[in-house]
């Protein structure tokens, strides 16, 4: 009779079953959370219905440009700035009479 009362030793099996189960509830768990962050981040798109400033916008746009730009010229190669010296010597002048146009000098005798 004491033979019938006795229960069967439980298999180490579901252990492992349950361990598994509880792995992959957790696991499902966190994709759940990562797509609702995801579905959360599409929905309410960053800057949406907020009041932008575009002339404050365009100012910081050419304010970056500006400083790409003298950033460009200080590094400028030094073989593109080997140019002639200047002259120090003053210019021959030349002296030659312009002839005077008859139409012009008739132009001129009637304005005065």
């Amino acid at each position: 009779i004491t033979a019938a009362l006795q229960f069967p030793q439980p298999p180490e099996e579901p252990k492992k079953a349950v361990v598994s189960t509880q792995s992959t509830g957790d696991d499902i768990q966190e994709q759940q959370e990562l797509a609702n962050e995801i579905s959360e981040a599409i929905s309410n798109p960053i800057g949406f219905n907020q009041d932008v400033d575009e002339d404050e916008l365009l100012a910081e746009l050419e304010g970056m440009e500006q400083e790409d730009m003298d950033e460009q010229l200080l590094n400028i190669p030094s073989a593109a700035l080997d140019l002639p010296s200047v002259p120090t010597a003053q210019p021959a002048t030349t002296t030659h009479e312009e002839e005077e146009d008859p139409d012009m000098a008739a132009l001129a005798a009637w304005a005065t």
